[in-house]
């Protein structure tokens, strides 16, 4: 009986380190020296779970970027076809359509090689610069279904992350707003002083019991909604590796703000 707070406390303590381990973490293993031998094979077995485990996420981040990388060419392909094509409401309908696949086929790109360790997060990035970048690309379009997209920013405002990253998060979100925009409207796009970049749209809105699922993987409000149910959730596996933080808000009259935080830089 004398040894049975020993091998508690290390269950207790086993447990702790179990419980501050996530997908970003699966390398971590339970230390085992000087564990009491009753403990010593459930801390075995822990650490052979999560060795399974870490080798089945490289594998799935694996799959996931190099899918990502060999449907790159053939949606330019489709892409440039398309853009050479004769000017229909066909022809605008799904050039925005492949620009919004593409737009997800970079953000797995990125988010894989971010969680991989293969992309910088210490790059200076310039937020004004990446949205006015961001908006550009975007404009035509936008012009070409008849909407516009206008940008506020007072100056540089920097971050410390990734731009390729931060372009992509930023393509999502403005192209989502698009999509949600009615026609003859525009989607504005503001960026404050302290790093927040707001993203607003007119369309229908988000529902407040809605706006914490709309980031979880494949959610859909119903099988109506067009989309993969993707883009948010990788906007925000982003989001998350630089700091920041990312959430939905109504637009005044109707509509859907997405605002986006990064740590600022100095």
């Amino acid at each position: 009986m004398a040894r049975g707070p020993a091998w508690l406390d290390a269950l207790r303590s086993a447990a702790a380190e179990v419980a501050r381990i996530d997908m970003n973490s699966l390398s971590k293993r339970l230390l085992s020296d000087d564990v009491p031998v009753e403990v010593a094979p459930f801390v075995e077995a822990v650490n052979e779970a999560l060795k399974r485990l870490d080798a089945w996420a490289a594998r799935q981040r694996r799959f996931t970027a190099n899918a990502a990388h060999e449907l790159r060419t053939p949606l330019a392909i489709m892409r440039a076809r398309l853009e050479n094509a004769k000017a229909s409401p066909l022809k605008s309908e799904l050039l925005g359509d492949a620009s919004q696949l593409r737009s997800i086929v970079e953000e797995m790109l990125v988010a894989a090689r971010l969680t991989e360790g293969q992309a910088p997060l210490d790059q200076r990035v310039d937020l004004s610069d990446a949205a006015r970048q961001v908006v550009s690309d975007l404009l035509p379009l936008a012009i070409d279904r008849d909407q516009f997209v206008d940008l506020e920013y007072s100056g540089p405002v920097v971050t410390r992350g990734n731009r390729r990253a931060v372009d992509c998060v930023l393509t999502n979100l403005i192209d989502n707003a698009l999509h949600a925009e009615p026609a003859k409207a525009s989607v504005a796009v503001r960026l404050d002083e302290g790093g927040v970049i707001a993203i607003i749209d007119h369309g229908e809105g988000i529902a407040a019991d809605d706006r914490e699922m709309i980031f979880e993987p494949f959610w859909r409000k119903n099988e109506a909604n067009p989309g993969s149910g993707l883009g948010l959730a990788i906007a925000k596996e982003i989001v998350d590796a630089h700091g920041g933080r990312i959430w939905v808000e109504d637009t005044p009259g109707g509509g859907a703000t997405f605002k986006v935080s990064f740590p600022l830089h100095a």
